[in-house]
């Protein structure tokens, strides 16, 4: 991979990551309202999609760490990644009505003393429906980490400006869809 200093590159590669971290904030925010209709009240889908954020994440740049260490085309492993991310987050509203007929199927009926089973029921759900694409935006990271390392001098300079973009990304992309598209 040659990452070149020209303007219309460095253009393309801010686009591209301002467009990735915003796309990444508006599934999670979209991803919470689901959430919420998974596992119930606010606290309980706050915290699952944040234990689901949290281990995905990490699980992910283990393994996209060790991945992009073993190839010689770590852009690849990151297109497959944002690839998997935009197909598992499009194809979520067909996914969700079987999540919700597993929680009709494994809660016990209601009665005395099932109050903590549905809430661990509900917790666990809505950590594994999102498990899945926090582990792919984990790869991403150390996947373009690796292809910019080995590409460039500057390495670190480029790093911190792309991961700068990706957070004002990530910024609009909240604000956009909580205050814009989602009312």
């Amino acid at each position: 991979m040659r990452i070149s200093s020209r303007k219309p590159t460095t253009l393309l590669l801010a686009l591209l990551f301002v467009g990735s971290g915003f796309s990444a904030l508006a599934y999670q925010v979209i991803l919470s309202r689901y959430a919420q209709l998974i596992v119930g009240a606010t606290a309980f889908a706050v915290s699952a999609l944040l234990t689901a954020f949290m281990l995905g994440m990490s699980l992910g740049a283990a393994v996209g760490g060790r991945l992009a260490d073993r190839t010689r085309h770590p852009l690849r492993i990151y297109a497959v990644a944002e690839g998997a991310i935009g197909l598992y987050c499009l194809s979520f509203p067909l996914l969700y009505p079987g999540l919700q007929d597993l929680y009709l199927l494994l809660v016990p009926e209601i009665g005395a003393g099932t109050v903590l089973s549905r809430n661990l029921v509900r917790f666990a759900l809505g950590v594994s429906a999102f498990l899945l694409p926090t582990f792919f935006m984990g790869i991403t990271t150390p996947a373009f980490a690796r292809a910019v390392a080995s590409a460039r001098r500057d390495s670190g300079v480029w790093l911190a400006r792309l991961y700068g973009w990706n957070t004002l990304g990530a910024a609009l992309g909240t604000l956009v869809t909580a205050y814009v598209l989602v009312p």
